[in-house]
């Protein structure tokens, strides 16, 4: 029987965000930010376990704001980079030994339930898999402060997460780049030559990184609730 873990990477201090907790922690209308993204990988049928990789000086924080639920795994300590923490999540998880991974952002409390099963349903025809948006805004280059030239949208696209993956797969991505500097993990699978497919995201699905996000956030969950 298939196996699937989401991996929630919740191991940042939040110095973008500012403010004197991590912001996954921060209360959003009743429920951390942690919670709220948490929740939703356990609700869903697919998924068999949750798994946070944490900052080892936040257990306390994490215990006070982590839900309650039996598909939660004990966390486990994060690394220096993101890349590090990752790998400490995959490793953590090699005598489970699960068929699939998404990996998942804390700091998104609106992953839908449609992204997740498309993630799951994905990985039974590919590798690996990823939510992405088409970015509607017109782009330009800035240089030095100031516009420049423009950047064809055509078919760009804005990256969200969960990143998803056969686990053995990504698991020696990992172990096989640990010196290089990736920003995802998609792009530690494409350094093994490897296609990642692209699946449809949510424009809802955003990651809550500054202080006016918390607006937008709010917004959302108004929205939801009409």
């Amino acid at each position: 029987m298939t196996k699937t873990i989401a991996l929630i990477m919740a191991g940042g201090m939040g110095t973008r965000f500012g403010g004197d907790m991590p912001k996954q922690y921060l209360n959003l209308e009743g429920q951390s930010i942690l919670a709220r993204t948490m929740d939703v990988f356990c609700q869903h049928p697919g998924v068999d376990h949750v798994l946070a990789v944490i900052h080892p000086e936040a257990h306390n924080l994490y215990t006070q704001h982590a839900p309650q639920h039996t598909k939660i795994l004990s966390p486990v300590n994060g690394g220096d980079r993101r890349q590090d923490s990752v790998r400490n999540g995959l490793e953590a998880l090699k005598e489970i030994d699960p068929d699939y991974v998404l990996i998942h952002d804390a700091a998104r409390p609106f992953v839908t339930t449609d992204i997740i099963t498309a993630s799951i349903e994905s990985l039974t025809k590919h590798s690996a898999s990823v939510p992405v948006y088409a970015i509607p805004d017109t782009m330009k280059r800035v240089e030095h402060g100031f516009l420049s030239d423009p950047i064809d949208r055509t078919n760009a696209h804005a990256i969200q997460t969960p990143q998803n993956f056969h686990f053995t797969e990504i698991l020696n991505a990992h172990l096989q780049n640990i010196d290089k500097d990736a920003t995802d993990d998609t792009s530690l699978f494409q350094e093994m030559g490897l296609p990642v497919k692209a699946i449809e995201g949510h424009r809802d699905n955003i990651k809550i990184t500054r202080q006016s996000d918390m607006n937008v956030a709010i917004q959302i969950l108004k929205g939801q609730k009409k």
